[in-house]
């Protein structure tokens, strides 16, 4: 310690150095909210052209950019901060502090919560790939008339697709993070404080749980409860209960995976000699 430059230090316990210090239980998280206190960024200009219908209600405090279209009966909240070539269809409702970035696409009646956060690119309430085979072959598209409601605080990543709910909504609880390039099914619902990493794609009609962790690139194609961890590269295709860590295609519980791997690798072996 005695080469380092800072001012002070965030730690977990006093450390017997002549330097300012900040003692905290969790100083990740404690460095977290210092960044964002002294990272504040300035408030996005008024910019025109944009169009909004006269029917939509924006809070004054609402910053608009560049080619930012507004359609019929929109509500928007205190405090938003809508980027250039934003479109938010008819009948959308967004909540106060709500943030969307650059050409991020709403469909009709979106309703987004406060403080979400919606990085460029991401469409939300797209029609879901719900389609019926006539007696010729011929594949129909089912009307997708539920919609897309997204809880506080949720955070959604670039070119994202959450897919409106065919009958009912699709849904994302309160808290949740989700990363870029992620594909929400319809009627999939997601519970509050997930985390769900990039490459995640869920079919229709999938439940998530509380507090689940989704790591990267898994397909899920059944119901997952709170606190579920699964893997990497995964395939869900039967119902994981609370609390279980699964990994592997098709997802097992994960010690189990490693000692159907270490059976292969003894396979393998046996196999050479």
């Amino acid at each position: 310690m005695t080469s380092c430059r800072a001012t002070a230090v965030v730690t977990k316990e006093k450390l017997d150095v002549e330097m300012s210090q900040i003692v905290v239980a969790n100083p990740r998280l404690a460095m977290t909210q210092l960044a964002t206190s002294f990272n504040k960024r300035s408030r996005l200009p008024v910019e025109g052209p944009v169009f909004v219908h006269d029917s939509a209600k924006i809070s004054n405090s609402t910053s608009l950019g560049a080619f930012v279209s507004i359609g019929r009966n929109v509500v928007i909240g205190e405090n938003c901060e809508i980027h250039a070539g934003v479109v938010i269809a008819d009948d959308c409702v967004l909540g106060d502090h709500v943030v969307l970035y650059p050409n991020v696409t709403l469909y009709d009646a979106v309703h987004l919560g406060h403080h979400v956060v919606v990085n460029s690119g991401a469409v939300l309430g797209g029609d879901g790939f719900g389609y019926e085979k006539d007696a010729e072959g011929v594949h129909h598209l089912l009307p997708h008339v539920g919609t897309v409601r997204i809880g506080d605080y949720v955070h959604i990543g670039s070119n994202t697709t959450i897919d409106r709910g065919t009958l009912k909504d699709t849904v994302v609880g309160e808290g949740t993070k989700i990363d870029n390039l992620v594909q929400i099914g319809h009627n999939t619902k997601i519970g509050s404080c997930c985390i769900v990493v990039s490459g995640v794609a869920t079919a229709g009609g999938v439940s998530i749980g509380n507090h689940t962790v989704i790591a990267g690139q898994c397909g899920i194609a059944a119901d997952l409860g709170d606190h579920v961890v699964v893997a990497a590269k995964s395939g869900v295709t039967k119902p994981v209960s609370d609390g279980q860590f699964v990994s592997g295609f098709p997802a097992r519980l994960h010690q189990d995976q490693m000692k159907a791997q270490a059976v292969l690798r003894q396979i393998v072996r046996s196999y050479k000699k």
